[in-house]
Order: C-alpha cells, then sequence, then structure tokens
C-alpha cells in the first residue's frame, strides 16, 4: 500500500474500533497524525463514530489528543458536536484541552449546549460525574450492572460488568473512592477467562436480570473451564 492508502485505511480501522489492526498499520508506516486527501486525521474520526478502544489505541500509539482539523477542531469538540458521551468523557479524562476554541470561536462544552446534549455539557463543565468516579464499592451501579472491587497492594481494582452494553469496564484507582489511574473497556466476547463474567452473571440474575445466558456467553463454555463458585462469595 502507499502511504495515502495506508493512512485512509487507518482512519476506517479507527472508525471501525478494530485495534488490532490499527496497531499493524501504524507499525507499518501509517502517519498516527495524518489526514487523508486533506480529512480529518483516525483520532478525530474515532472521535466522531465514538469508538472508545480506537481513541486509546490511538492515544497509546502517539496521536495527539488536542490536534486540529481543516476547521481547527479537535477530537473532543467533534465528539462533542456528535453526541458521543463516551468518547468525550474518555478524551476528558486523558486531558483533552476543553478550552481550546476552533475558527468558529466554539468550545467542545460550547457544541454540546448548541446541540442539547446537556449531559455532555454538563460533564465538560463539570457538573456530571463521570463513569470514571463513580464509588468503589457496592453491589451494582446500575440494574444493568454488577460491581466488584479487589484490594492490590495501595490500588483499587473495580470491576464493572453492564450487561445491556456486554462489556466490562475495569477502573484501577490510587484507594478506595480515588483519582482512576487506568480504564480498560472490553467486550464480553473478547474475554479469554470468562469466570468472573460467570460470577456477575449469577448475581445479576439473581437481582433480577432478564438476559439469558445465550446473549452473555458467545460461545459454549467448555466443562471444567469455569472454577465452582464458593458460597458467599
Amino acid at each position: 500500500m502507499t502511504p495515502d492508502e495506508k493512512l485512509q485505511a487507518l482512519c476506517d480501522a479507527a472508525v471501525n474500533g478494530d485495534c488490532g489492526k490499527i496497531r499493524k498499520l501504524v507499525a507499518e508506516g501509517a502517519d498516527v497524525n495524518g489526514r487523508p486527501g486533506g480529512k480529518d486525521g483516525p483520532l478525530i474520526q474515532a472521535a466522531q463514530a465514538g469508538q472508545v478502544e480506537s481513541l486509546r489505541c490511538l492515544l497509546e500509539l502517539g496521536a495527539l489528543i488536542d490536534g486540529r482539523n481543516s476547521k481547527n477542531s479537535t477530537a473532543l469538540m467533534v465528539a462533542a458536536y456528535h453526541g458521543r458521551y463516551a468518547a468525550v468523557e474518555f478524551l476528558a479524562e486523558m486531558g483533552a484541552d476543553r478550552t481550546l476554541v476552533n475558527e468558529h470561536n466554539e468550545t467542545a462544552g460550547g457544541y454540546a449546549a448548541i446541540q442539547k446534549y446537556q449531559d455532555i455539557a454538563d460533564l465538560l463543565a463539570g457538573k456530571k460525574k463521570k463513569l470514571t468516579s463513580l464509588p468503589p464499592d457496592g453491589p451494582e451501579v446500575s440494574k444493568e450492572e454488577i460491581s466488584y472491587s479487589h484490594k492490590l497492594d495501595n490500588r483499587v481494582l473495580q470491576e464493572i460488568f453492564n450487561f445491556a452494553r456486554r462489556e466490562r469496564v475495569s477502573l484501577l484507582r490510587r484507594g478506595p473512592g480515588g483519582m482512576v489511574e487506568v480504564m480498560n473497556r472490553e467486550s464480553f466476547a473478547e474475554l479469554a477467562d470468562k469466570t468472573a463474567l460467570r460470577r456477575a452473571f449469577d448475581d445479576y440474575r439473581e437481582k433480577g436480570g432478564k438476559i439469558s445466558e445465550e446473549d452473555v456467553f458467545f460461545q459454549p463454555l467448555k466443562k471444567g473451564r469455569l472454577m465452582p463458585r464458593i458460597p458467599g462469595k
């Protein structure tokens, strides 16, 4: 592929949330901060599509979090304009500058207000708690979620299993209720070891969850793979 073709393929992978392909293309020389044909670069395209995992991969590979497009807009502005709450939340948590303005003299928060995405406007104004600010303890976060916390030396690992979105969110905190240092999202299908998912699913069903086992466990579980659940755990 030519450099332009690699860059376009990188943008396509970012929009599709294909982190494996993103890493492969960057390793092959695709410019993580390039703009194919003058269009938006991969980070801004991922922000518009609301692909948080793509944003994470691109930033890890050297994408500029406050890089601009032809309108002088940043990924945070584009995510806010299109109502991509999770992308806005992630970019803000990673340090995107919410005070920057584009050629229309608008900020990310200004676009959220114009588009009437009040939850995003509140988030950017510091009026709304982020997912990463949720309490580390408690049996559940919402009716479709199960949350657990585990101590790791002077850190706390919180695992949130969201059965509506079929994903696990892992948060590493600086102690109970502390700042989040690392956040990771994985779909249930991506979990190689589903032992923790089995426990969470059992608790979810015990509290009245309606999603079926077939919808959660995408492939038949092999006998002997899961450890028996210990009563009271």
